[in-house]
């Protein structure tokens, strides 16, 4: 595949003996198609270009392609035979456009002449098939450009076909091709617009096709971004799928906002490059959607919100996500304030502080009761009969009454609070009345303070259903009641024993009793 043709001509003379003498440059060279077609071809190992910027050099060599036919087509001459194998590239990557033996000058072309086709059948433009030498221009090498331009992209040349009436019909009909997703949008277009059927639609010179070309590999960076961002989203969505059924579920969210975040600042770096990158902005509006179905399924609202308002014109279906999600996190944020209610509500720390202090003064009381029942029984000042357990009990009962209404808004803050005072005023009633049951029916000492102790007994056993650490308190209880009973001389010392013993266990284990 390396040729040696003389192109450009140097020098014209005569020699001694008074032959033609012809210098001209000694071109060495490989045909554009071997490096098309062989990607091991050893040009490239001398060229040292990466596989991913072939495509750039073969714009290259089209561009310098496009260069020479400007130059000829302001001189009036059209190539008509523009292909791949009538282009020489050098060791260094300079490059020859050769084979211009059909080439035609402008004042060579005679009007009414007879047709005839000349040039490329696979590459050939619509005016070429029809043979008339007129409406040759240098819009046909235009769409030689551009049929070359197409082989560069897909590998096939712009026509084919079972037989030579086929190719000839397929280029006579110029169809508009169709490119797969790998093919760059701006290079396709342009592909497109210059073999385009009518002479009239294509780049108005190869100095403008040229242009085109320059514009792509300006914005190739931001082309290649884009096509790197392309892939990482296309993956995001199979990611996506599995991450809803992963065992690895927190592992799998990680990565697919690490993918999410480079795939929107791949393309809003591509569109800071090139703003008119369309493909970019498509590929940013899509990362973003994803991102927003991505956050409704994990509940995150915020970063919904805030994802959807970066979209103009967001699509409706992502809309409807984000408003569904709104509706759903409103209803949860109500039942958990609901919940958060209900909790506070039960909550017997609440207020829990100032009922620990009137438990303190009730614990005093109590104190002072025993001391004075204490001395009075030592001293034989007093005797301790019924009289005194009702002032007593009816003394702790007003106190607990007056001061549960004056601090109500402290120690019944709620509902819990407010059932644990209640329990308290309805125990000392009770105990009040059992005292009163007792002095009406003449009911020894003995046996009223140990009905106390079980009417004490009784009710702290029903709070240890909602408090378990109470439940300590009862067999203390039952053992000082047995004593009050069973051993009458004993039943003051029992009951108050008994009974304060609570108190101060109560108030200075106040914390770990509530906060079970």
């Amino acid at each position: 595949d390396v040729y040696k043709r003389q192109v450009p001509v140097h020098a014209v003379g005569v020699d001694d003996d008074g032959g033609l003498v012809l210098v001209m440059k000694r071109v060495e060279g490989v045909e554009w198609r071997a490096l098309l077609t062989n990607a091991e071809h050893p040009r490239w190992q001398q060229l040292d270009l990466a596989e991913s910027d072939r495509l750039a050099f073969h714009l290259d060599v089209l561009t310098q392609v496009a260069n020479a036919l400007e130059y000829a087509h302001g001189r009036g001459v059209v190539h008509r035979d523009v292909k791949p194998e009538n282009v020489l590239v050098g060791a260094l990557g300079e490059v020859y456009l050769a084979d211009w033996g059909i080439a035609s000058l402008a004042q060579d072309r005679e009007p009414g002449g007879a047709p005839r086709i000349v040039g490329t059948p696979l590459y050939m433009a619509p005016e070429m098939v029809i043979g008339d030498a007129e409406r040759v221009t240098a819009q046909t090498d235009v769409y030689l450009l551009g049929a070359t331009l197409h082989e560069i992209l897909t590998g096939e040349p712009r026509h084919s076909g079972r037989t030579l009436q086929e190719v000839l019909l397929a280029a006579l009909l110029s169809a508009p091709p169709t490119y797969g997703d790998d093919v760059p949008t701006e290079l396709a277009a342009l592909a497109t617009r210059a073999t385009h059927v009518d002479p009239r639609e294509r780049p108005q010179s190869a100095l403008a096709f040229r242009r085109a070309l320059d514009s792509w590999r300006t914005h190739r960076g931001s082309l290649a971004l884009t096509r790197s961002s392309r892939a990482v989203l296309e993956s995001l969505h199979a990611q996506i799928g599995r991450a809803s059924a992963s065992t690895d579920a927190p592992t799998a969210l990680r990565e697919i906002d690490r993918g999410l975040i480079e795939a929107r600042f791949g393309f809003s770096q591509a569109l800071r490059e090139w703003p008119e990158n369309d493909d970019a902005r498509r590929g940013l509006r899509e990362a973003l959607a994803l991102a927003v179905t991505h956050e409704v399924r994990r509940s995150g609202l915020e970063a919904a919100r805030a994802l959807l308002a970066e979209i103009d014109d967001p699509p409706p279906s992502i809309v409807a996500e984000v408003d569904a999600l709104e509706i759903d996190v409103a209803d949860k944020e109500g039942e958990q304030a609901r919940l958060r209610a209900l909790a506070n509500d039960q909550d017997f720390g609440v207020g829990s502080s100032a009922r620990r202090g009137m438990l303190s003064v009730l614990a005093l009381i109590g104190l002072a009761i025993s001391a004075y029942v204490g001395w009075a029984r030592a001293t034989g000042n007093a005797q301790f009969g019924t009289p005194l357990l009702l002032g007593f009990s009816g003394t702790l009962l007003l106190v607990t009454g007056i001061g549960s209404l004056a601090l109500r808004r402290h120690i019944a803050r709620n509902a819990a609070g407010v059932r644990m005072i209640v329990v308290v005023l309805i125990t000392l009633a009770a105990v009040f009345l059992h005292r009163v049951l007792g002095v009406v029916t003449h009911t020894a000492v003995h046996l009223i303070l140990a009905g106390d102790l079980l009417v004490y007994a009784a009710v702290i056993a029903t709070g240890a259903a909602i408090r378990r650490r109470l439940a300590w308190f009862v067999p203390p209880l039952l053992c000082a009641s047995f004593v009050a009973g069973l051993v009458p001389e004993l039943a003051v010392n029992a009951f108050g024993i008994g009974s304060l013993l609570i108190l101060v266990v109560a108030v200075a284990r106040w914390r770990w009793l509530m906060e079970e």
